[in-house]
């Protein structure tokens, strides 16, 4: 009994299919497959029962000429019926290329992606590294948002303070240490009549690290100098003539440095 011709391209695909296709289309090529397999399986047994039928037939005509007409007739009806059979299998098989070729795109196009991906996630984390500093000096700041000091920090930016691609462009631009001791500045002038509250020291000092600097404080009790200090008012307190009696604004220096950006603002006691 003649076997069905065993299809090296539905093979071949087969193998390929199985071992390209990911996750995704898993369940699809589960599917198919037992699609395909079916679809073999039975054409193969109503193959097998035609070549049956047919040989059957050659030796009935060898038996009795009588029937020989009728044989041939049943015997073209068979040959169609297996013609039909294989058109339709090729149909398949051209089907199942198709299906693989849009599946290989798909994943190409899926991996161009990736890669796209891939390189976005790289740029995002450059720019994140590259204003770390500046992203942090801006969360501190905005923790004391409508202070004078969160005012006087964006009037000395010249721009918006908010926690933007710009607004870290800006600060590196203008260089963050500027910005702040700018800031300190102007906050200073209004810290006599307007003290620095506990909010804005912690946004201070956090700022201060942001931008690489370090807050620098005028101890009380300390002779006052006007080299290493701004004397912001006076007074009268006959014990401590000449000394520093309150700090109401911290200076800033470069981390590790001597010298100051902004001298701490005092108040200095008098007869």
């Amino acid at each position: 009994m003649a076997t069905p011709p065993d299809d090296p391209i539905a093979r071949a695909w087969t193998v390929a299919l199985r071992s390209q296709l990911d996750a995704v289309v898993a369940q699809f090529e589960a599917q198919l497959r037992q699609h395909v397999a079916y679809s073999n399986a039975s054409h193969g047994r109503e193959l097998a029962g035609l070549n049956a039928r047919i040989t059957e037939l050659d030796q009935s005509l060898v038996a009795s000429r009588a029937v020989q007409s009728q044989q041939a007739a049943e015997l073209a009806r068979l040959l169609g019926e297996r013609e039909r059979w294989t058109l339709e299998a090729r149909q398949l098989q051209d089907a199942l290329r198709a299906q693989t070729a849009e599946l290989t795109r798909l994943r190409d196009e899926l991996a161009e992606r990736d890669d796209e991906a891939r390189t976005l996630a790289m740029q995002v984390q450059s720019l994140d590294a590259q204003f770390a500093s500046e992203r942090e000096l801006v969360a501190a700041l905005l923790g004391v948002p409508g202070s004078q000091l969160f005012d006087a920090a964006q009037a000395t930016l010249g721009a918006a303070l908010d926690a933007t691609p710009g607004c870290y462009g800006a600060l590196k631009a203008k260089r963050m240490d500027v910005v702040l001791a700018g800031a300190m500045r102007e906050r200073g002038r209004s810290a006599v009549r307007s003290a620095l509250g506990d909010d804005e020291r912690r946004a201070l000092s956090r700022a201060a690290a942001a931008a690489g600097c370090e807050l620098v404080e005028a101890a009380l009790g300390q002779r006052y100098s006007a080299a290493s200090m701004d004397k912001a008012g006076e007074r009268a307190e006959p014990a401590e003539e000449g000394l520093v009696v309150a700090c109401v604004m911290p200076g800033l220096r470069l981390a590790g440095s001597a010298g100051s950006l902004v001298h701490p603002r005092v108040i200095v006691g008098t007869a």
